[in-house]
């Protein structure tokens, strides 16, 4: 958290992330959904996501991690 809070004060940051965002996301949410691809990942998955998330719902977690052979 201290070094997201960091992060946040760099120039650049806001507009860097606003970016990536709108690269992903549009009016109707994911341009592209990868949950079909996870099962093809073997490794060792964790996935981290605060209940309380304001963007993205977790239970798109929980769909996740039940998707992925090793997810926890």
């Amino acid at each position: 958290l201290a070094l997201q809070c960091r992060l946040a004060q760099t120039p650049g940051h806001l507009h860097g992330t606003v970016a990536c965002l709108r690269g992903e996301l549009n009016l109707w949410g994911q341009r592209e959904v990868f949950l079909d691809e996870l099962p093809g990942l073997k490794m060792p998955t964790l996935v981290v996501w605060g209940a309380n998330d304001m963007v993205i719902p977790s239970c798109q977690a929980r769909a996740a991690t039940s998707r992925l052979e090793n997810g926890r």
